[in-house]
């Protein structure tokens, strides 16, 4: 029995052993799990002082509403009332949502008060998400109707609109505190350029330090007046009718005489500085007076032209003046690339260039064109001219050169005596004035009769005669006596004979007879026939000791009246 009830006992023990250990672990495992939490949506407390218009603190009770919306934290709220008093003093507190940039977007609270002396009025709140808001911060407005426009100060606005646009450059300008990443290269010239752009564009120029060039460099020819003066330049207009004009349009007289001035007033060291007429046609209408010491380059003969416009005064003189370099005994001044053109023709009496005590002086890739009087003409002691690779063409009197140690190198001279429209100054083979042409040409006229004895051949041609003894004649057309058909020259010519209207011309010929002369016509060319010697219708002319002549060609000799080299020594 004793031993029965302390079994008993000890099983009763482990029992209570045994749940007090149960509750230990569901202890431990309660401890264990996270504790329930209740979720709450953040407010915010709208409070102010509520008034009346008169100033004194409204008392009464406002009520509120609101539609389900969803706050900017992703919180949903349910759509709802609420109601709470006006205190005495006005003073009104609540807690709210915040509901500013909630969705839907545009949500607000609807509040109408109820104030104790019977006013009712409605207003909208929009409430931020802050700690505190003053009702007179959440008041809005309904624009449109379901959207909710809270008005603002301009101070709010401004240090708003500063705070979103201080991470942005004003449309103004402004300094970038980060890299600007363009799409890619401008394709069109009011877009901005890339880097890529930009370096693609400079990998074309030449830099400054130096570098090889793929192509032609090609430098500007600027308008100034140093180093070399350019007649062009428009200070040298002022005081004239015009500045030089390279287009041949204006006299140019005025402005190339003052370009010569200012080089002349403006030595540079000890020479003055070149004049340059730049390519076009300059017309002048008197004499440009050109010191002997400076230059007067042009861009060649075919390039840079003066034309004299008056007949009867000097294109060119070039005198001696003040020297301003070393060697007073020489001018070294030069006339360089240009050509000196009289468009008078045979009516310009005057001389294209006239030098005058001009020492040393040198002609350069000169052209001389279309004079009535002289090309070029040396006066008093002027030597040891240089004249390389001249030309004159259809001059009267193309040089009369008096001077010692006169150098003439490769000088070509063309149609002497006669102008550029043909028009013959000399006195000898001219008919009214005018050379017959280059081929046989003159006015054809009918043959008479024609024979031989077999020396002699004669002709009667009618008509007056238009060949001088030794000029040339062609005879065709004549049957029976083949051998006086065929070119001639004239042994002698009689006019009026055998009676008036026709003249008798001669010439060696080997045909014997009376040849038949219907359709039968003679043509002829004049020539040479006779030559003066002192200086007043011959070619060139020159006189003086040492004097060189090498590689001087005449064109066209049958329009020479003369040659004379009096003093010629080589």
């Amino acid at each position: 029995m004793q031993m029965k009830e302390e079994r008993m006992t000890e099983s009763f023990g482990a029992k209570q052993r045994r749940v007090l250990a149960g509750i230990a672990g569901l202890a431990i495992l309660l401890a264990i799990l996270p504790a329930p939490t209740c979720a709450q949506v953040s407010t915010t407390t709208v409070q102010g002082t509520v008034y009346r218009a008169d100033g004194s603190a409204a008392a009464g009770t406002v009520l509120i509403t609101w539609p389900a919306f969803s706050t900017a934290a992703n919180q949903a709220v349910a759509a709802g009332s609420a109601t709470a008093t006006i205190g005495q003093d006005g003073f009104l507190s609540l807690n709210l949502a915040p509901n500013q940039g909630a969705y839907p977007a545009g949500s607000y609270y609807t509040v109408i008060y109820h104030l104790n002396d019977g006013t009712v009025s409605k207003e909208y709140w929009v409430v931020p998400a802050a700690t505190t808001a003053a009702i007179s911060s959440v008041r809005a407005q309904l624009a449109p109707a379901t959207i909710a426009v809270q008005p603002v100060s301009k101070t709010y606005v401004d240090s708003s609109i500063a705070a979103i646009t201080s991470g942005y450059l004003p449309l103004t300008g402004g300094t970038m505190s980060g890299a600007l990443v363009l799409q890619g290269d401008p394709t069109s010239s009011n877009q901005a350029a890339t880097k890529h752009y930009a370096d693609a564009l400079a990998a074309t120029e030449l830099s400054l330090a130096g570098g090889t060039l793929s192509g032609t460099l090609n430098t500007p020819n600027g308008v100034n007046k140093l180093p070399r003066v350019d007649v062009r330049h428009p200070d040298f207009g002022v005081g004239c009718p015009n500045a030089a004009d390279p287009t041949g349009q204006q006299d140019s007289t005025c402005a190339i005489e003052a370009a010569i001035a200012w080089a002349l007033a403006n030595p540079q060291g000890r020479t003055y500085p070149t004049v340059y007429l730049a390519a076009g046609t300059y017309l002048i209408s008197s004499a440009l007076y050109v010191p002997c010491q400076m230059h007067l380059v042009g861009d060649g003969p075919d390039a840079s032209i003066l034309e004299q416009t008056n007949n009867g005064a000097n294109a060119i003189t070039v005198h001696p003046v003040a020297a301003v370099q070393p060697n007073q005994w020489t001018c070294n001044g030069s006339l360089e690339n240009l050509t000196i053109h009289a468009p008078g023709g045979h009516l310009y009496t005057a001389t294209l260039i006239e030098l005058q005590n001009a020492v040393g002086y040198t002609l350069f890739r000169v052209r001389g064109s279309n004079g009535g009087g002289r090309g070029l003409v040396l006066l008093n002691s002027t030597e040891r001219l240089k004249a390389i690779d001249t030309e004159w063409d259809t001059i009267r009197w193309p040089i009369v050169a008096t001077g010692n140690e006169l150098k003439f190198l490769d000088t070509q001279i063309a149609s002497p005596g006669v102008d550029a429209n043909g028009y013959c100054m000399m006195p000898n083979n001219c008919v009214n004035g005018v050379y017959p042409g280059y081929a046989w040409t003159g006015a054809t006229q009918a043959v008479v009769s024609a024979s031989g004895n077999g020396t002699t051949a004669t002709y009667v041609v009618s008509g007056s005669p238009t060949i001088a003894p030794g000029g040339y004649f062609t005879i065709t057309g004549l049957t029976g006596v083949a051998a006086l058909n065929g070119t001639f020259q004239a042994a002698g010519v009689v006019a009026n004979s055998p009676t008036a209207g026709e003249y008798t011309v001669t010439s060696s010929g080997t045909g014997t007879g009376a040849a038949g002369v219907s359709g039968a016509t003679i043509g002829t060319q004049q020539v040479l026939v006779s030559a003066s010697g002192n200086g007043t219708t011959a070619t060139f002319v020159v006189q003086g000791a040492v004097t060189q002549r090498v590689a001087t060609g005449f064109h066209r000799l049958w329009r020479v009246t003369g040659l004379r080299l009096p003093a010629f020594q080589i």
